[in-house]
């Protein structure tokens, strides 16, 4: 959760909110095209200048079969029941509010509202919102000591300018019979109802509340009704820029649908959100306009709008239940420029569009779209009816799916970047969906339910904790009270109502089946004491069911905390099992472990601490945030967070603190079905999402890794707990594993089946407080692992549209690592989408049969790149294939089909191509001149390479097992050797332990049949660097200690390397070209090198890495190289830098005269040398000093590897 408000401004962290400036950059662009609405100050008299780039100005004409505008929902006119809430004798207070007359709830019509239709209400409704000196926009960052529900009786409310939202409100309306806010044709303001205002004068242009920190609100049960404002002007129903914890539900929004309307219902541009469900749009340009890093959307309905969903940009975004009927365009993901694209991700279920020529409408071009994954979209279970265009293109109006003017079902189309495990694939096509249990599927959707109001309830149905006792103060201890209440509704068939407060309990809350809880204003259960401090006996806070009870539970509106040491507390433990036919529910229930006004964990007792290793016990905030335990089953949870604070909210400055959670969400019920909505884990110390269970719905989740990682690493505080299958870092990060391997996971799915997530934004924006790691070209990331899966025990695995950011790994099967960052950028993160995968029937015999039937149900959407190598750890006499890997970057030996035809091609120039060695499984085949390994000019050259060390180059797609390679100064055998277009993964047997490296298909590498000489330099191309190998940077002699891949985008394909230098002890920094050929040594190097290291003679290298003493041909004699001269400078204007190299003629020196030549050569160019004398006969290009040609270049002139 990181603010993006609409000022741009330099990085900065204050609290969650963390300004990034090139999302900044895509809200501003984008803000600029809406200016009319946030800065509307009133009718304008014509039609708006602003247009969205995918929206026609006119109104959409009818279709055929015209769908008429349903009734609004849960709006039924008349009811047998008034609305309990509204007659219900009204206790609440806000327990650490000092003024002690705070009233939490507050009826406008107390406050002098009419709703009458005709009295103008917006200042009698504004000071129900603000009295009691709450949190306002511009004056306050946050609170959760002035929380307020203002409640809105049936009634007709005229509102002449904005309502002014304050923080932790809740606006609710009456169910049965909804009021309408009705704007006036005169109306000014950024929406009827401002859910964060932008500041007037010198603050012009930045929200009042930072959007990423706007938590504990809802607005439900209301008509918004614009329509007496004229057309052409830019009115707005809702601004809503927002973050965790927050909702609009049951909401009607009336907009003009005449020619040339400007109208438009939910503004959202900003923040970190949400939920929303239960909408319908009737009218507008754009019935909703989103912006939000990652959002749910649930159940909304749009009628006669020009574009019914303008998404303007995110990072992830899944709808859910949309309809969609008598629009021009259904969603428009473009931004009005080809590139660089504003939308991340969108993911589309289960929904419907009707009646509407273009049905989405795009800028993403598969493989040439910048950033390279954004745009990316998923389709599943779409239903169309009229819709010519399924999906359009935006820049040139083509169709990239075909829709129908009769109706069709889109089963499952997307667009992206795909691994199905192995990858990438950049694809934009059909994919055969996932096959739905029966268990999460009603209707033939995912299921769902919305969160009970219990209109048709009489009031005598509903028990207040406070009538039963309990104080709700935070100070009286409130367990037997509260518990007497619960149980007696139970048994009654009564519902429990919380009144706004926090009810502080010292032992476990007991909630049997058939209960029925909900809450005022977020509730909050609050632990304290002993009984809860014991992290060696873990104990619920609040326990739903024992193991073996059956029967329902449905929970709303209420937040679950502990206060001061609480490391024994389990916030919430459901044993409780339902059925698929009659789930329990959890909706809008929170957790909340320190970070506010009575926990005793805000900055004062839990601050940060970035330079000390100590822990502070007494910040042991709980043991796990919510445990789904293994005799559970069917649970519905909709728009739950579960979140660890990481600054305190009721601090002006929203300082940053430290308080530790050992444990997210942990679903490892036996049973399984679980449909998890909008869901949200934060900053706890092990994972955030563990999944050990079977039949989960997941969409869109979220999460955040603890700021303070990895100080401590993921390991501490919290002692591993193997009963919970706690994931053990000791073993995942061995020693000598960067600092950046021990940190949470964002998702762990662990021996589960039938996993579908639609939809994961997986956040690490720290590490050690400092946000320098999580920039998308930081080096390092902060953290190396993200999300995890055991391909051992895990089926039908599927998440589309994952998005991290600060991880180099966005995917890992076990240790092995299926994703890179770098080849996934997106809009600020990473992103991706998944698909299937290909069901071949001729994988080869040799590979694993049980890890392939695994792996062809495990899909995810991303992209794969290089990782040089760690070890996969073999136990003793085990053999490659059963070895299991225990680190990040150790893949498993078997990865995708081996080559079934092995080709190899060698010769003395372009024509002459040789099959040089048999194949095992088919007969040697020749190759056009196109995919030539490579040639070796020199043919005496090539013969003598081959008779000193056995040793050939060839492009690494023609390696073969068994042969050998040198990794890390030792000679290896390779024991595995995988291939797809885009790399290539090579096991070795390192010290009899598995090592992978990966490089791409035309790389060039130093091979042999038989062992390579230890004492031999090799020539390969700088991609074959790796840790601990010595070479040349900067013309000082190093050991290196880091090589970073290049990114995707990167057509120099530049790597960067970092060494050590062996005379100094200094750091030593390069940027190389993958292609280029270096050498390499398995013993440290001199400034000279020493004659037995020379053991090959000659090698290929680029010029900038001779030095002296070296042999070469110049000017086409034959040289000792005595002197090589750079560049004073870097040439930062041109590409084109030469190094001058000076030889002594051989020949010539025999004489009376001595003879020196010199040549000046383009850095990368190709040359041949060797510590013997060189034949300087008729070879290929050999004068001149083998110019071959410039291959490209590097940033730095002297950031170019040398051996």
């Amino acid at each position: 959760m990181k603010l993006l408000a609409y000022s741009l401004i330099l990085p900065l962290v204050l609290g969650e909110q963390l300004v990034i400036p090139a999302v900044q950059s895509d809200i501003a662009q984008q803000l600029a095209k809406f200016s009319k609405y946030t800065e509307y100050e009133g009718p304008t008299g014509t039609a708006s200048a602003i247009v969205a780039s995918s929206s026609a100005a006119a109104a959409p004409k009818a279709m055929v079969n015209a769908v008429a505008a349903p009734a609004a929902v849960n709006a039924a006119a008349t009811t047998p029941y008034p609305y309990w809430y509204e007659t219900i004798t009204h206790q609440g207070k806000a327990a650490f509010n000092t003024n002690t007359t705070y009233a939490v709830f507050r009826n406008v019509k107390t406050y002098g509202a009419k709703g009458d239709g005709v009295t103008d209400d917006t200042a009698a409704i504004q000071k129900a919102i603000s009295d009691g000196n709450r949190c306002a926009p511009g004056k306050c960052a946050s609170s959760t000591t002035t929380p307020a529900v203002v409640y809105f009786p049936a009634g007709i409310y005229i509102i002449s300018s904005s309502l002014l939202d304050y923080y932790n409100t809740q606006l609710i309306g009456n169910p049965n019979s909804l009021p309408t806010l009705k704007a006036t044709a005169g109306f000014s303001g950024l929406g009827v109802i401002d859910g964060d205002q932008y500041e007037p004068g010198n603050t012009a242009g930045v929200l009042g509340f930072g959007a990423t920190n706007v938590f504990w609100r809802q607005v439900r049960n209301f008509i918004i009704d614009i329509t007496a404002i004229p057309a052409s002007s830019s009115a707005t129903g809702i601004h809503w820029p927002t973050a965790q914890a927050t909702s609009l539900q049951n909401i009607v929004f009336q907009m003009s649908a005449a020619s040339g309307t400007q109208h438009q219902g939910v503004f959202i541009e900003s923040g970190s959100g949400g939920f929303l469900n239960d909408l319908i749009f009737n009218g507008g340009l754009n019935g909703v306009v989103f912006g939000n890093q990652q959002f749910t959307v649930r159940n909304l309905t749009f009628n006669h709008a020009v574009t019914a969903i303008s998404q303007i940009w995110d990072w992830g975004w899944t709808y859910k239940g949309i309809s969609i009927n008598n629009c021009q365009i259904g969603i428009d993901m473009t931004n009005g420029n080809a590139n660089p694209l504003t939308v991340g991700s969108v993911t589309l279920l289960d929904s419907t569009i009707t009646n509407t020529p273009v049905g989405i409408k795009t800028d993403r071009v598969a493989g040439s779209s910048s950033p390279a994954t954004a745009g990316s979209l998923v389709l599943e279970n779409v239903g169309l009816t009229n819709v010519p265009v399924a999906v359009q293109l935006g820049t040139s109006g083509a169709t990239l799916l075909a829709g129908t003017t009769g109706t069709t079902t889109i089963a499952a189309w997307g667009s992206g970047n795909l691994y199905n495990p192995n990858g990438p694939t950049t694809t934009q096509g059909s994919f055969t969906p996932p096959t739905r249990p029966t268990s999460l599927v009603s209707g033939g959707h995912y299921y769902q339910q919305s969160k009970p109001q219990y209109n048709n309830l009489p009031v005598t149905s509903f028990k207040s904790v406070k009538s039963g006792g309990a104080k709700g103060d935070g100070v009286t201890d409130d367990t037997t009270a509260v518990q007497n209440v619960i149980t007696a509704a139970a048994a009654a068939g009564n519902v429990v109502f919380f009144d706004a407060g926090t009810y502080k309990v010292t032992k476990t809350i007991f909630v049997p089946a058939g209960s029925k809880i909900v809450g005022e204003s977020y509730s909050v259960i609050m632990s304290s004491g002993s009984y809860f401090s014991n992290v060696n006996s873990p104990q619920a806070v609040v326990q739903v069911g024992n193991p073996g009870n059956t029967g329902v539970v449905q929970w709303s509106d209420m937040i679950v905390s502990t206060q001061g040491a609480q490391g024994g507390a389990i916030l919430i433990l459901w044993n409780l099992a339902s059925t698929a036919a009659a789930p329990s529910g959890m909706w809008d229930v929170h957790t909340r472990i320190g970070g506010f006004t009575g926990s005793n964990l805000q900055k004062g007792n839990c601050p940060t601490t970035p330079s000390s290793t100590a822990i502070n016990n007494n910040c042991l905030g709980a043991y796990m945030s919510m445990h789904v335990a293994p005799s559970a089953a069917a649970l519905y949870m909709e728009n739950v967070w579960l979140w660890t604070a990481d600054h305190d909210v009721d601090d002006p400055n929203l300082t940053q603190i430290t308080v530790y959670t050992g444990r997210g969400l942990l679903i490892d019920s036996t049973a399984g079905t679980f449909w998890l909505v909008g869901t949200a884990v934060e900053h706890h110390q092990r994972y955030q999402y563990q999944i050990s269970t079977k039949n989960v719905f997941m969409g869109q989740i979220q999460t955040e890794t603890p700021y303070w990682q990895p100080n401590p690493a993921a390991n501490l505080p919290f002692a591993i707990n193997s009963t919970l299958n706690d994931p053990n870092f000791n073993v995942y990060c061995p020693s000598g594993s960067p600092t950046t391997c021990s940190m949470a996971f964002g998702l762990r799915v662990s021996a589960s089946s039938n996993i579908f997530v639609y939809g994961a934004g997986l956040y690490s924006f720290f590490n050690n407080y400092s946000t320098n790691c999580s920039s998308q070209t930081a080096n390092p990331q902060c953290q190396t692992s993200i999300f995890v899966y055991d391909a051992a025990a895990t089926t039908n695995l599927y998440i589309f549209n994952l998005n991290t950011i600060g991880s180099t790994g966005m995917a890992y099967r076990d240790e092995t690592k299926l994703a890179t960052n770098i080849y996934n950028y997106n809009v600020y993160p990473i992103s991706s989408v998944d698909m299937d995968r290909d069901e071949d029937e001729d994988e080869d015999e040799d590979e694993d049969e049980e890890s392939n039937r695994l792996d062809r149900t495990t899909q995810i959407m991303i992209q794969t790149g290089s990782a040089f190598g760690l070890p996969i750890y073999r136990p003793p006499g085990q053999d490659m294939a059963q070895a299991r890997p225990h680190l990040p970057n150790r893949p498993t030996v078997h990865w995708a089909e081996p080559m079934h035809t092995e080709i190899r091609t060698a010769g003395d120039n372009e024509r002459e191509n040789i099959a040089i060695r048999e194949n095992t499984r088919a007969n040697a085949i020749t190759v056009p001149d196109a995919e030539l390994v490579r040639r070796i000019e020199d043919n005496r050259i090539s013969q003598f390479f081959h008779q000193k060390a056995g040793v050939k180059f060839f492009a690494a797609k023609y390696l073969h097992e068994n042969d050998h390679i040198r990794v890390h100064g030792r000679s290896c055998e390779i024991t595995s050797i995988s291939v797809n277009p885009f790399v290539v993964r090579i096991v070795v047997d390192l010290m009899e332990n598995g090592y992978i490296l990966e490089v791409r298909p035309s790389h060039q590498v130093a091979v042999s049949t038989s062992p390579i000489p230890e004492e031999a330099i090799i020539s390969s191309s700088a991609a074959m660097l790796v840790e601990r190998d010595y070479t040349f940077l900067k013309g000082r002699p190093c050991m290196l200690t880091r090589v970073i891949p290049p990114r995707i985008q990167d057509e120099a394909r530049e790597m960067h390397v970092v060494g050590v230098d062996l005379e100094t002890g200094k750091k030593v920094e390069a940027t190389l070209v993958e292609e280029k050929m270096v050498l390499i040594a398995s013993k440290p190097l001199g400034k000279f090198v020493p004659t037995s290291l020379l053991g090959l003679g000659v090698a290929r290298v680029a010029a900038a890495s001779v030095v002296e003493g070296y042999y070469m041909v110049i000017e086409g004699r034959a040289c000792k190289v005595v002197c090589v001269k750079y560049p004073e400078r870097p040439c930062e204007e041109c590409c084109w830098r030469r190094v001058r190299v000076v030889g002594m003629d051989i020949l010539s020196s025999t004489t009376d005269l001595t003879v020196y030549r010199g040549v000046d050569v383009d850095m990368d160019s190709m040359v041949t040398v060797g510590r013997h004398g060189i034949d300087p006969g008729p070879c290929d290009s050999m004068g001149g000093g083998n110019i071959l040609g410039h291959m490209s270049c590097a940033d730095d002139l002297f950031n170019n590897v040398t051996f």
